[in-house]
Protein backbone atom coordinates (compact mmCIF):
# COMPACT_ATOMS: atom_id res chain seq x y z
CA UNK A 1 0.00 0.00 0.00
CA UNK A 2 2.92 2.34 0.66
CA UNK A 3 4.15 1.75 -2.91
CA UNK A 4 0.70 2.49 -4.29
CA UNK A 5 0.40 5.68 -2.27
CA UNK A 6 3.96 6.98 -2.67
CA UNK A 7 3.98 6.47 -6.45
CA UNK A 8 0.31 7.45 -6.90
CA UNK A 9 -0.65 4.24 -8.66
CA UNK A 10 -4.29 4.16 -9.75
CA UNK A 11 -4.52 0.41 -9.86
CA UNK A 12 -2.25 -2.36 -8.65
CA UNK A 13 -2.42 -5.90 -9.94
CA UNK A 14 -0.99 -8.43 -7.53
CA UNK A 15 -0.08 -11.63 -9.32
CA UNK A 16 1.33 -14.54 -7.37
CA UNK A 17 4.01 -16.14 -9.56
CA UNK A 18 3.28 -19.67 -10.72
CA UNK A 19 6.92 -20.40 -9.98
CA UNK A 20 10.03 -18.55 -8.96
CA UNK A 21 13.37 -19.79 -10.18
CA UNK A 22 15.42 -17.98 -7.56
CA UNK A 23 13.95 -19.34 -4.29
CA UNK A 24 11.71 -21.98 -2.73
CA UNK A 25 8.14 -21.08 -1.79
CA UNK A 26 4.64 -22.29 -0.89
CA UNK A 27 2.31 -23.69 -3.55
CA UNK A 28 0.50 -21.32 -5.91
CA UNK A 29 -2.85 -22.24 -4.34
CA UNK A 30 -1.75 -21.16 -0.86
CA UNK A 31 0.06 -18.03 -2.08
CA UNK A 32 -2.96 -16.96 -4.16
CA UNK A 33 -5.36 -17.55 -1.24
CA UNK A 34 -3.17 -15.59 1.20
CA UNK A 35 -2.79 -12.76 -1.31
CA UNK A 36 -6.56 -12.51 -1.83
CA UNK A 37 -7.09 -12.42 1.93
CA UNK A 38 -4.37 -9.81 2.42
CA UNK A 39 -5.97 -7.36 -0.03
CA UNK A 40 -9.63 -8.27 0.54
CA UNK A 41 -11.85 -5.20 0.20
CA UNK A 42 -9.27 -2.86 -1.38
CA UNK A 43 -10.79 -1.71 -4.69
CA UNK A 44 -7.48 -0.33 -5.99
CA UNK A 45 -5.75 -3.70 -5.72
CA UNK A 46 -6.75 -6.64 -7.87
CA UNK A 47 -5.38 -10.11 -7.36
CA UNK A 48 -5.09 -11.88 -10.71
CA UNK A 49 -5.00 -15.61 -11.27
CA UNK A 50 -2.65 -16.12 -14.19
CA UNK A 51 -3.49 -19.78 -14.63
CA UNK A 52 -7.09 -18.76 -15.45
CA UNK A 53 -6.17 -16.09 -18.04
CA UNK A 54 -4.34 -16.87 -21.29
CA UNK A 55 -3.23 -13.22 -21.67
CA UNK A 56 -0.47 -14.07 -19.19
CA UNK A 57 1.14 -16.89 -21.16
CA UNK A 58 2.89 -19.41 -18.96
CA UNK A 59 2.94 -17.10 -15.94
CA UNK A 60 6.57 -15.99 -16.12
CA UNK A 61 7.16 -12.44 -14.87
CA UNK A 62 7.88 -11.04 -18.35
CA UNK A 63 4.66 -12.67 -19.64
CA UNK A 64 2.68 -11.14 -16.76
CA UNK A 65 4.03 -7.69 -17.56
CA UNK A 66 3.29 -8.10 -21.27
CA UNK A 67 -0.25 -9.22 -20.35
CA UNK A 68 -0.82 -6.14 -18.17
CA UNK A 69 0.42 -3.99 -21.06
CA UNK A 70 -2.17 -5.67 -23.35
CA UNK A 71 -4.94 -4.92 -20.85
CA UNK A 72 -3.80 -1.29 -20.38
CA UNK A 73 -1.88 -0.32 -23.56
CA UNK A 74 -1.68 3.41 -22.77
CA UNK A 75 -0.81 3.08 -19.08
CA UNK A 76 2.56 3.45 -17.41
CA UNK A 77 3.47 -0.03 -16.25
CA UNK A 78 5.49 -0.62 -13.10
CA UNK A 79 6.56 -3.87 -11.53
CA UNK A 80 6.98 -4.07 -7.75
CA UNK A 81 9.80 -6.43 -6.77
CA UNK A 82 11.70 -7.42 -3.69
CA UNK A 83 15.49 -7.46 -3.70
CA UNK A 84 15.90 -11.13 -4.68
CA UNK A 85 13.41 -10.80 -7.53
CA UNK A 86 15.00 -7.56 -8.76
CA UNK A 87 18.49 -9.07 -8.88
CA UNK A 88 17.09 -12.06 -10.78
CA UNK A 89 15.04 -9.86 -13.16
CA UNK A 90 17.97 -7.52 -13.90
CA UNK A 91 20.11 -10.53 -14.85
CA UNK A 92 17.64 -11.76 -17.47
CA UNK A 93 18.62 -11.25 -21.12
CA UNK A 94 17.60 -7.80 -22.36
CA UNK A 95 15.18 -9.19 -24.97
CA UNK A 96 13.22 -11.11 -22.33
CA UNK A 97 12.26 -8.09 -20.21
CA UNK A 98 9.40 -6.07 -21.73
CA UNK A 99 10.49 -2.55 -22.74
CA UNK A 100 9.35 0.53 -20.84
CA UNK A 101 8.51 -1.16 -17.53
CA UNK A 102 9.70 0.81 -14.51
CA UNK A 103 10.68 -0.98 -11.33
CA UNK A 104 9.56 -0.19 -7.80
CA UNK A 105 11.70 -2.15 -5.35
CA UNK A 106 11.48 -3.01 -1.69
CA UNK A 107 15.04 -2.78 -0.35
CA UNK A 108 15.40 -4.78 2.85
CA UNK A 109 19.17 -4.18 2.83
CA UNK A 110 19.67 -7.91 3.31
CA UNK A 111 21.91 -8.70 0.37
CA UNK A 112 24.00 -7.14 -2.36
CA UNK A 113 23.07 -3.54 -3.24
CA UNK A 114 20.18 -3.23 -5.67
CA UNK A 115 20.87 -1.92 -9.17
CA UNK A 116 20.04 1.76 -9.62
CA UNK A 117 18.87 1.26 -13.22
CA UNK A 118 17.54 -1.55 -15.42
CA UNK A 119 17.20 -1.11 -19.18
CA UNK A 120 18.03 2.59 -18.86
CA UNK A 121 15.15 3.22 -16.45
CA UNK A 122 15.63 4.11 -12.79
CA UNK A 123 14.85 1.62 -10.05
CA UNK A 124 12.69 3.40 -7.45
CA UNK A 125 13.13 2.02 -3.93
CA UNK A 126 11.35 2.05 -0.61
CA UNK A 127 13.34 0.81 2.36
CA UNK A 128 12.12 -2.08 4.50
CA UNK A 129 8.59 -2.01 3.12
CA UNK A 130 7.53 -5.49 4.17
CA UNK A 131 10.25 -6.95 6.35
CA UNK A 132 7.61 -8.68 8.52
CA UNK A 133 5.85 -10.23 5.54
CA UNK A 134 8.78 -12.22 4.22
CA UNK A 135 8.39 -16.00 4.34
CA UNK A 136 11.63 -16.20 6.33
CA UNK A 137 10.39 -13.87 9.07
CA UNK A 138 6.99 -15.62 9.16
CA UNK A 139 8.69 -19.03 9.61
CA UNK A 140 11.01 -17.65 12.30
CA UNK A 141 8.15 -16.07 14.27
CA UNK A 142 5.95 -19.17 14.07
CA UNK A 143 8.80 -21.48 15.11
CA UNK A 144 9.43 -19.22 18.12
CA UNK A 145 5.72 -19.29 19.02
CA UNK A 146 5.23 -15.57 18.26
CA UNK A 147 2.66 -14.00 15.94
CA UNK A 148 4.19 -13.08 12.58
CA UNK A 149 4.47 -9.30 12.30
CA UNK A 150 2.52 -7.56 9.54
CA UNK A 151 0.00 -10.32 8.85
CA UNK A 152 -3.69 -9.55 8.88
CA UNK A 153 -5.80 -11.79 11.14
CA UNK A 154 -7.36 -13.46 8.08
CA UNK A 155 -3.97 -14.41 6.64
CA UNK A 156 -2.65 -15.54 10.04
CA UNK A 157 -5.74 -17.75 10.47
CA UNK A 158 -5.23 -19.22 7.00
CA UNK A 159 -1.59 -20.03 7.79
CA UNK A 160 -2.60 -21.75 11.04
CA UNK A 161 -5.47 -23.66 9.42
CA UNK A 162 -3.24 -25.02 6.64
CA UNK A 163 -0.14 -25.39 8.83
CA UNK A 164 1.99 -23.35 6.44
CA UNK A 165 5.56 -22.26 7.10
CA UNK A 166 6.02 -24.95 9.73
CA UNK A 167 8.71 -26.65 7.64
CA UNK A 168 10.40 -26.05 4.36
CA UNK A 169 8.43 -24.48 1.53
CA UNK A 170 7.40 -26.40 -1.58
CA UNK A 171 10.22 -26.69 -4.10
CA UNK A 172 9.73 -24.33 -7.06
CA UNK A 173 9.68 -27.13 -9.61
CA UNK A 174 7.09 -29.28 -7.82
CA UNK A 175 3.71 -29.43 -9.54
CA UNK A 176 1.01 -27.31 -7.92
Amino acid sequence: LRMRDQFRLDLVYVVPDLSQRYKRMQSIEHRAAMTRLLFDGDEQIRVLQVQADDRFGGGELWELLAGVRKIHPAALVFVILGGDALRWYAALPVGVRPPGVEILANDRHDGAPLPAMVDGLPVHTIDDLDRGLSATSIRQALRAGRPAPGLTPKVADYIRLHELYAGEAVAPDEPC
